[in-house]
């Protein structure tokens, strides 16, 4: 992948970092669910109300959808939202001095005393702040009891309260994630990305000021903090990573992660990284995890999902327009494969089309995987979900299955090691299928650049 592609990427996402990973330890249950879930103690949705514009109910309600998570606010073309920590709430604000064309949503317009937990409650639900002054009418107007508001409001002194991690007087501290199945060669070549980005003077390279945000520093390092990458390298089976990972962290607190690298299932570190309120940025995965409501891992690509999406599109329209009779799935049942065969297969069944499965077992050797290949007929469609070796082994006759498509993922893209009677009827899922939605090209093509370093050539 390009390198300065790579570093404006970081760039971007690094400077969304920081109001993010405020949010403080978990708050009273309550609470919480008010802002951030819009759901009342009694489990009705929370309402509310503004003057010219409609009434918002429930998660459309909740406090996060303007003052995010952290509660640090947030922008929206003109429109500001104002922090609502109580560090910034328990201090008097003077009249804001924003320019003309800046609308706000929320009492930066006017100077005001500082809040206390009746005059805060009375904005809430009123709208009107310490001095007289009304809120804008895009804030909504709450009318919770005094249960509710007594929860939200000790909810809002959670939030930045709390140090962030990874923060020193000088250094803002960044780790990378290595699984203990990542190729060597690749990892290097994401390892000198990664360093050479730490490297330089700026995130940029050196790129004249003008080239960004003219009302926005995005991380120059010359004048601010140092950066230091931490490498946290995992050992051993995945269900003992979060446990290496808790350790790595404690050891070596860190603002955000960066990057990183695994063949295997990502859910581990995923659910690290949620637990711990850690951003998790751009990881080279082959499957990401997928628990649904997820908040801090930002992904690449999909991995052999998106291949499973793609395997779908390729099946239920095929370019000489006659769906197969059945679908016949292989794959081992300890490998990723057959998370993405468990997509395939609720897409395809969605779609009205039979699916066969040929789960193997973890030692399966080339002759499990010749006979559970043979289960594909004329009529039919074969979908391995195979590593290099297994390719390897398949019988050198030519298949008897109509079409046969093959994760370019798990089995090394254009380097498979497909026998030649196979390859001539087998298509890549990495590459995009003729008639593939450009949606789904697009996402193939992001797939297939960021899978591998070096770039393909």
């Amino acid at each position: 992948m390009n390198l300065a592609r790579y570093t404006s990427l970081l760039t971007v996402f690094i400077a969304a970092l920081a109001p993010i990973t405020s949010l403080a330890a978990p708050a009273p249950q309550v609470g919480a669910a008010i802002y951030a879930n819009g759901v009342l103690p009694d489990g009705r949705p929370v309402v509310g109300t503004r003057q010219r514009l409609p009434a918002l109910e429930g998660a459309a309600a909740a406090c996060v959808q303007c003052h995010r998570r952290s509660g640090l606010g947030s922008a929206e073309g003109p429109f500001s939202m104002p922090p609502i920590t109580a560090r910034y709430l328990g201090v008097a604000r003077e009249e804001s001095r924003l320019s003309e064309d800046t609308q706000v949503a929320a009492g930066y317009h006017v100077g005001r005393a500082a809040f206390t937990d009746a005059t805060l409650a009375r904005a809430i639900r009123e709208g009107v702040v310490p001095g007289g002054g009304l809120l804008n009418e895009l804030m909504p107007r709450y009318p919770l009891d005094d249960d509710a508001m007594a929860a939200l409001l000790a909810h809002l002194q959670t939030l930045g309260a709390n140090a962030v991690s990874g923060v020193d007087s000088d250094t803002l501290h960044f780790a990378t994630i290595l699984a203990p199945d990542t190729d060597p060669a690749t990892e290097r070549g994401m390892l000198e990305v990664l360093e050479q980005y730490f490297a330089a003077p700026d995130p940029l390279f050196g790129a004249p000021r003008k080239m960004l945000h003219p009302n926005r520093m995005v991380g120059y390092r010359a004048s601010g903090p140092k950066w230091a990458l931490h490498v946290w390298r995992l050992a051993g089976p995945a269900a003992d990573w979060e446990r290496q990972l808790r350790e790595h962290f404690a050891a070596e607190p860190v603002f955000a992660v960066l990057s990183g690298l695994g063949a295997g299932d990502w859910a581990p570190v995923q659910r690290f990284c949620e637990h711990a309120a850690l951003p998790c940025v751009l990881p080279n995965v082959d499957l990401p995890g997928v628990a649904q409501g997820d908040f801090y891992s930002i992904y690449f690509s999909r991995g052999v999902l998106l291949e499973a999406e793609l395997a779908a599109h390729w099946l239920t329209a095929p370019p000489r327009g006659t769906a197969p009779a059945r679908v016949v799935q292989v794959y081992r049942r300890d490998d990723i494969g057959a998370s993405a065969a468990r997509a395939l297969h609720a897409q395809l069944s969605a779609g009205g089309i039979a699916v066969v499965e040929r789960a193997l077992a973890p030692a399966a050797d080339g002759r499990d995987w010749r006979e559970a290949t043979a289960a594909a007929g004329p009529g039919d469609a074969l979908v391995l979900w195979a590593r290099a070796g297994d390719l390897a082994a398949l019988s050198h006759q030519a298949p008897a299955a109509g079409s046969v498509l093959l994760s370019g993922l798990m089995a090394g893209l254009d380097a498979a090691a497909l026998p030649g009677p196979w390859r001539a009827r087998a298509d890549d899922l990495s590459v995009r299928p003729a008639h593939a939605p450009p949606s789904a090209h697009r996402d193939a093509a992001r797939l297939a650049e960021s899978s591998r370093y070096p770039p393909r050539r």
